[in-house]
């Protein structure tokens, strides 16, 4: 049991209270999926996460209902960072052409794939971290270690936490052949 005394008071913690899920999560040794406020905190990304390579995979519909155009929000993450750290963009809509999407995550699997060989630390975010950067990494497992998607969606829970959506959806929607 922790005591406090009446004049301390407690830390605040950076992702907590409405950003609970909020937190970055490793999918494998060198692949990390997060949100736009991870990719925006420099501290995070070089000191505690050693990114070496951002890749923004975002749903320019959400980003913009949010206020914030996919432009702003890729260079303030390419600013906010070192400039030794790598910068990628790929745009995910899964509401229009499902072919325009497979190519988007093809795409994004091909630039993690040779930022991996170059030997980077992959960071993948979307605006919660938990939606596009999900399908992007569940995306890779399949591709690259040829996993169903139950099984990399499954690794991907229980590496991270839960994404927004369930896997009934993803498996009534999604496949990569």
């Amino acid at each position: 049991m922790t005591t406090m005394h009446a004049e301390q008071q407690p830390q605040e913690h950076t992702y907590g209270g409405d950003d609970r899920l909020d937190v970055p999560g490793v999918i494998e040794d060198n692949l990390l999926m997060g949100s736009v406020k991870h990719a925006r905190d420099e501290q995070l990304l070089k000191e505690h996460l050693q990114i070496s390579y951002l890749l923004d995979a975002e749903n320019p519909r959400k980003r913009s209902a949010s206020g914030e155009s996919a432009a702003a929000a890729a260079a303030v993450a390419a600013a906010v960072v070192d400039p030794t750290i790598d910068t990628g963009r790929v745009e995910l809509d899964d509401d229009f052409s499902y072919e325009s999407f497979k190519s988007s995550v093809t795409h994004a699997n091909q630039l993690i794939q040779k930022a991996l060989q170059d030997q980077k630390t992959v960071f993948v975010f979307c605006t919660h971290g938990n939606n596009e950067s999900a399908v992007v990494c569940i995306t890779y497992l399949m591709l690259t270690k040829k996993w169903t998607l139950e099984r990399a969606y499954k690794h991907r829970a229980l590496r991270v936490g839960p994404t927004w959506k369930s896997y009934d959806f993803w498996s009534s929607s999604f496949t990569v052949a």
